[in-house]
């Protein structure tokens, strides 16, 4: 498959954000790139619910979303403008596997 071109990020939803950087900076040695809490706006459009998800970066995602949606993909949402933070200008949607885990597909804003 060939839209898929890499993980972007993983987004986990936790109870208590300080006490799980520490954990995953100190006991598994991952370094923290950019912190960001988010609530509402986009997000809220996109996600649908608020559990953990795994990211992947695609070229054209309406192009992706038109494929996978006439296979029949469960989709959370169609594609969405990103209107805040570090990715905005991009458009994101979130898809569900056929276990029901929750996948996003990012596009980022374009160089222009």
């Amino acid at each position: 498959m060939t839209d898929i071109r890499q993980v972007l990020h993983v987004g986990l939803t936790v109870r208590d954000l300080d006490r799980s950087v520490a954990f995953y900076r100190d006991q598994l040695g991952c370094e923290p790139i950019m912190r960001q809490e988010k609530k509402g706006g986009y997000l809220a459009a996109i996600v649908g619910y608020p559990d953990a998800h795994l990211c992947f970066l695609v070229p054209d995602l309406r192009t992706v979303h038109a494929r996978l949606a006439a296979a029949g993909v469960d989709f959370v949402s169609g594609p969405v403008e990103v209107d805040t933070g570090a990715n905005a200008g991009g458009l994101g949607l979130y898809l569900r596997d056929p276990d029901g885990i929750t996948l996003e597909l990012f596009q980022p804003r374009s160089a222009s």
